[in-house]
């Protein structure tokens, strides 16, 4: 299994706001970008996109930055990996006409072994928290 850079960088950001959750302090991006060694403009769109999801808040000018409001002991692994890729591990799996996507899904062989490997897969990543990384 393989994730993408954003999911990568997610994480990352993530591990880096966690102490912002109970200080209520903001953390500059610049500042996370330069100590982690990662693009600057590319964590600004992460950032977008975790904020949009309610993961994190902006706010802008002298103090300001980005900050956790989702209590990291409680935000798992899953939910950030669902929002920065596509969820179902077999894309046929989840499609609501399977027969575009794979000629073989009325008599898929292998499909419901799948479906029960990504349950447990999707079990484990539940069960990982922000706060646990």
């Amino acid at each position: 299994m393989q994730f993408s850079r954003k999911t990568d960088y997610a994480l990352i950001l993530l591990e880096a706001l966690k102490p912002t959750f109970a200080s209520g302090g903001f953390l500059a991006l610049r500042a996370v970008a330069e100590r982690e060694s990662l693009p600057c403009a590319f964590l600004e769109k992460i950032a977008s996109i975790l904020r949009k999801e309610k993961i994190v808040e902006a706010r802008k000018g002298m103090n300001g930055g980005y900050r956790l409001i989702r209590d990291p002991g409680s935000l798992t692994l899953k939910e950030v990996i669902d929002v920065f890729e596509e969820p179902p591990m077999m894309k046929c799996m989840h499609s609501p006409d399977s027969q575009k996507r794979c000629a073989l899904a009325a008599h898929c062989p292998t499909r419901s072994k799948w479906r029960e490997i990504e349950k447990q897969v999707n079990f484990i990543f539940e069960r990982v928290t922000i706060d646990s990384l």
